[in-house]
């Protein structure tokens, strides 16, 4: 034991000037980094004037000495290593301790199960810990205060081998005790042989960058504000939050599945850095939903995928493939079979299938590989599913399906592991979890007798949470893996290269939860993914009103949202994109307005009715007149497309030719080319008396002849008065004739 002591050099903080005391933070979150405040150097440690936050119990129930694992290092001890921790030692007794024993005890077993392997945490499971190491300490630890001790303890000091045959994790113990009062915690160390080389296992870890459904509400409006002017801008379509969050996941070393939208507003510098890169469809359209969403749903991910193709052709970096990878839940068997049937390049190399907790009475069942094929039997409903798969009634997919558990332990999500047990909250959750993921692959390298692979899949809800602590993390502990001499870091395409290691019927993979056997959520989306594909053809014909050209096309892009995997993860069904689509092009028709007279009256077979049509948008249009009688009274020739200037107004004359005499009402209609309703219908009354025209001629033709004749009657007359000086219309007196029509004149 001297010989021991000789070889430990213990380091406490504060040392010939004092001692340091911390505050430490709380070790039970499932944040990768701690926090920790120094006070200045003293003599002696200064009390805290609060508990440490790394337990929130009352001073009944908190230890008399708090530990807590705050460092460890190296990762994975190798025989020659100098074991390395540091520890947080909270005194909550009201005495001063002095010289306090510190004592390591290792796990008496390497675990041989993952389950094993949690189980190191739980207080209440039986202690299986033999002590390795012991000694007294030179400090101080004044009551209510933190104290920093560093141990540097040499492997030759700790009195157990490492040997192929007993390599992997660990459970170490640390105790720290003084007069009867006593504190420990507990962590996981990894130690590996020198001379010995484990097969290794192919592990491929994966992370989404994609929007989720509030980035993606956040760029409705200005994607469809500029659409009569111009199409939308990648910048404006693609959420600046998502984009910084995949710039910062290009960096991690995981494979980053992409969605284009964000591909193609990427910096180019972040483009250089990034490994392996797998293209989703474009706004990660919804592969569990659209395969089984009718002609709109399938004619939607079409869209996707061709965009998909579009944009990461220029897009700053290349994607190695387009992955499908369905997002759970609700991911039928049905969809992935329909998945496999799209072509177009996905489900052709497999599909990525988002792992579940693998449980069997309690226990983490052995892990099986990555690589499987999936059948999906074609079978009735009420058809048993017990029996074996058989290849020759079914649908084989082949599919690779991720382990959740690791990919929560690399990002640092402790309580997502299933990581529990009094005993978490003793370790810094940065380091436990780093001990973890190594520790979590030693026990599936060692637990197989053949090569395995492991898929570590981040999820799309947990991938749009992650802060720089857990970028962090996730980088970190893919660079302690790289250095794991069991691990041999691969990617998603090289895991789908390999031959299946078994083929399962779907069914067991609905029971284990990687799969679900009711999929109602398709069904509700697709009255709006038929309404998305209705506003596409509206937008279509609403845009041969702008010959010039403007961003209605754009419209495209925009209606793929609809299908994006973020609506269905927030228990949405992507009617915000339709309302928002359906509300501009009402903005945008409605700019184009019809003004008609109150009321006409036709007297004549023909004439021109005036109507003005006002354009309020910044662009000229191109729109069609239409005027249609109610009543058959009137024919309307067509009428040739007006050009109307932005911001101005234009009177057009409608040519009309009366058919029959009476009144009806004119309805105008005026739209693009293409027939799409621009503004408001409006209307206006006519009178139609076409035989008012000839009866007025008639009878002004009968008074003008009256006139006429009249006008030379009286002239004659007035001729020959002027000749005899007798008045032309005058009786002769002296006639005899006329003597009996003069009887009785004056």
């Amino acid at each position: 034991m001297n010989g021991r002591r000789a070889g430990l050099v213990v380091a406490i903080a504060g040392l010939l000037i004092g001692l340091t005391t911390t505050q430490v933070a709380a070790a039970g979150s499932a944040s990768p980094s701690t926090t920790a405040t120094t006070g200045s150097p003293s003599a002696s440690p200064t009390p805290s004037s609060s508990a440490s936050a790394s337990s929130p119990a009352t001073p009944s129930t908190a230890p008399e000495l708090e530990v807590v694992i705050a460092d460890q290092s190296p990762a994975i001890v190798l025989p020659t290593d100098t074991l390395r921790l540091t520890l947080h030692v909270t005194n909550r007794t009201g005495a001063e301790i002095v010289d306090p024993r510190v004592t390591i005890g290792v796990q008496q077993e390497v675990p041989r199960t993952r389950a094993a392997l949690l189980r190191w945490f739980d207080a209440d499971a039986p202690p299986r810990a033999r002590t390795e190491w012991r000694s007294n300490v030179t400090a101080t630890l004044a009551p209510g205060a933190t104290t920093t001790l560093v141990l540097e303890i040499p492997m030759s000091d700790l009195d157990f081998p490492v040997r192929f045959d007993n390599w992997g994790a660990r459970g170490l113990e640390v105790a720290v005790s003084s007069g009867g009062v006593s504190g420990l915690a507990r962590t996981t160390g990894v130690f590996y042989p020198d001379d010995f080389t484990a097969t290794p296992l192919e592990l491929a870890a994966v992370v989404p960058a994609t929007p989720d459904a509030t980035e993606l509400a956040g760029v409705l409006d200005d994607a469809v504000g500029v659409v009569a002017e111009r199409a939308p801008t990648p910048e404006e379509l693609a959420p600046a939050s998502a984009v910084e969050r995949a710039t910062e996941l290009l960096g991690t070393g995981a494979d980053v599945a992409l969605d284009p939208l964000l591909a193609r507003v990427l910096p180019p510098a972040d483009a250089t850095a990034a490994g392996t890169v797998l293209a989703l469809p474009w706004a990660d359209a919804d592969l569990a939903v659209l395969p089984l969403a009718g002609d709109a749903g399938r004619s939607l991910l079409e869209q996707a995928l061709g965009r998909t193709t579009a944009d990461f052709a220029a897009a700053p970096l290349a994607a190695t493939t387009v992955l499908a990878w369905p997002a759970g839940p609700n991911v039928t068997p049905e969809a992935l079979a329909a998945i496999d049937a799209t072509g177009s390049g996905i489900g052709s190399a497999g599909v990525l299938l988002e792992g579940a907790p693998r449980e069997m009475d309690g226990l983490l069942e052995p892990a099986t590989s990555a690589r499987v094929d999936v059948l999906v039997p074609d079978r009735s409903d009420d058809e048993p599913r017990g029996r074996a798969p058989d290849t020759a009634d079914g649908t084989v997919v082949p599919a690779i399906v991720g382990d959740d558990t690791l990919g929560d332990l690399l990002l640092g999500d402790l309580a997502g592991a299933g990581v529990s047990g009094a005993l978490v909250d003793g370790v810094a959750p940065r380091v436990l979890a780093r001990q973890l993921t190594l520790g979590y692959t030693a026990v599936v390298a060692r637990e197989q007798s053949e090569p395995v692979d492991l898929l570590a899949v981040v999820s799309r809800a947990e991938a749009t949470r992650l802060d720089h602590d857990a970028l962090t993390a996730l980088t970190q502990h893919l660079a302690a893996l790289g250095s794991a001499p069991w691990v041999t870091l691969t990617d998603v395409p090289a895991l789908l290269a390999q031959p299946a290691t078994a083929t399962v019927d779907a069914a067991s993979l609905v029971t284990s939860g990687v799969l679900s056997d009711d999929d109602p959520v398709s069904h509700r989306r697709e009255d709006v993914l038929a309404a998305a594909d209705a506003l596409a053809a509206e937008a279509a014909s609403l845009a041969s009103a702008f010959p010039d050209g403007t961003g209605l096309e754009g419209l495209g892009p925009v209606l793929t949202l609809t299908g994006s995997t973020a609506w269905r993860l927030a228990g949405q069904d992507g009617s915000a994109v339709t309302e928002a689509v359906a509300g501009e092009l009402a903005s945008v028709a409605n700019a184009v307005t019809v003004t008609v007279p109150s009321g006409v009256n036709l007297a004549a077979n023909d004439g021109a009715i005036p109507v003005t049509v006002t354009n309020a948008l910044a662009v000229p249009v191109t729109a069609r007149i239409e005027v249609r009688p109610e009543q058959l009274l009137l024919r309307v020739d067509p009428i040739e497309d007006v050009q109307l200037e932005p911001g101005m107004s234009q009177s057009v004359r409608i040519p009309v030719e009366a058919i029959a005499n009476g009144s009806t009402r004119v309805d105008v209609t005026v739209s693009s080319p293409g027939g799409a309703v621009l503004g408001s219908a409006a209307a206006f009354d006519v009178q139609v008396r076409a035989e008012w025209e000839g009866a007025f001629v008639g009878t002004a033709a009968a008074a003008l002849g009256i006139l006429l004749v009249v006008g030379l009657v009286r002239a004659v007359r007035r001729g020959r008065r002027n000749a005899d000086g007798v008045a032309p219309d005058a009786p002769d007196p002296a006639d005899p004739e006329l003597a009996p029509e003069l009887e009785g004149t004056p």
